[in-house]
């Protein structure tokens, strides 16, 4: 595989695939806001930017800020109507005392750990009333619906496919994966008293050179590694901001994309940051292949939406094109290759927003 990506087309990339998911979000007739934290008025106007140029195109989504921490620290995905959710989400008061002692924990931690998001699964009735304990599975025994916690993201270290890294890109990237490795593990410590985590997460692996590192998200941990509940019974997952130096109270792109592959759509979504963000080693052939098909799905519309736009953009995709097909020798290859060279785009690190305004703009 000739090795072509680099900042610039990984950039390209994460704008088509994220415009192409909005524009099916908006054809499938379901309303999508990006939101934002704590934005600065430029920051605002650049979401703002991003609305318009899409309005141009024909597609009409929101802006607008996220909700604080404070008032919903938790990120939901879930197939129940919006009815039943609301229900759900009052419910969870019975899990305010757990939450509020893992924040507190979190906060104990020297430092606090950053973008921790602990991915638990909830049972529910199609009423959105939240299930505890022992259950009739229908089949004349029993099924245990207390929530199953997952904890927080799962690292793993792997060598490139499509990007070269450079000493000055070995030596940010080992530092940014101690300083993962660090908050997961100071995450995990945070919810191991009183929560059984399964399966337990501690990492002490030690970078190695000329690797790239993925994260698996606890929200995805949780619906790769999923309990399947009895007929009638809905799974109701959920991603639990920890502790103060987590803020982020939505889903990132990569996260937001699996979970409509899985058919339990994020609550919200942000254009921030999804570095070095990576689908679990065990998924399932079904969730994988959805998910598969899910990111070309949003590749192929991502680039009809952009196809009045800058040359140079064109000329970059243009370039992931022809590599690939120089290497397979058929036109056709591309698309199996969209996805993975997504995954390691997301190894160039930076938030969504500043990818898709840098690509856009002449």
């Amino acid at each position: 595989m000739p090795v072509f990506l680099n900042k610039d087309i990984a950039d390209a990339l994460c704008t088509v695939i994220t415009l192409g998911y909005a524009y099916q979000r908006h054809a499938n007739g379901r309303p999508l806001t990006f939101e934002y934290t704590a934005a600065t008025p430029a920051e605002i106007n650049e979401h703002r930017l991003l609305q318009d140029f899409l309005g141009r195109h024909g597609v009409n989504i929101n802006v607008g800020p996220a909700a604080s921490q404070d008032y919903m620290p938790y990120i939901l995905g879930s197939d129940l109507p919006q009815n039943s959710l609301n229900t759900f989400i009052n419910g969870l008061t019975q899990w305010s005392v757990q939450i509020n002692n893992m924040f507190l924990a979190a906060n104990a931690q020297n430092p606090p750990p950053r973008g921790a998001y602990i991915g638990v699964q909830f049972f529910a009735d199609a009423n959105g009333n939240m299930l505890r304990g022992n259950i009739a599975n229908g089949q004349g025994g029993n099924f245990n619906a207390d929530p199953l916690v997952y904890g927080p993201s799962a690292l793993s270290l792997h060598k490139p496919i499509y990007r070269m890294i450079t000493l000055l890109e070995e030596q940010g990237i080992g530092i940014a994966y101690y300083n993962a490795r660090m908050s997961t593990n100071n995450a995990a410590r945070a919810i191991a008293n009183g929560l059984q985590v399964q399966p337990s997460t501690n990492f002490d692996t030690n970078y190695q050179e000329d690797h790239i590192f993925g994260s698996s998200h606890g929200m995805i941990r949780a619906m790769v590694n999923n309990v399947t509940p009895p007929p009638g019974i809905h799974s109701v997952f959920a991603e639990i901001a920890l502790g103060g130096n987590t803020q982020k109270v939505s889903s990132c792109v990569p996260c937001a994309i699996f979970m409509e592959s899985f058919g339990k759509p994020a609550s919200s979504i942000h254009l921030g940051r999804g570095d070095n963000w990576r689908i679990p080693d065990n998924p399932t052939n079904g969730m994988l292949t959805n998910w598969q098909n899910v990111i070309v799905g949003c590749y192929v519309s991502g680039l009809a939406i952009c196809n009045p736009a800058i040359a140079a953009y064109h000329a970059t995709l243009d370039n992931i094109a022809a590599m690939i097909i120089a290497q397979h020798h058929a036109v056709g290859d591309i698309l199996p290759e969209i996805p993975y060279l997504f995954l390691e785009a997301l190894t160039f690190e930076d938030s969504f927003i500043n990818r898709i305004l840098r690509t856009l703009r002449p």
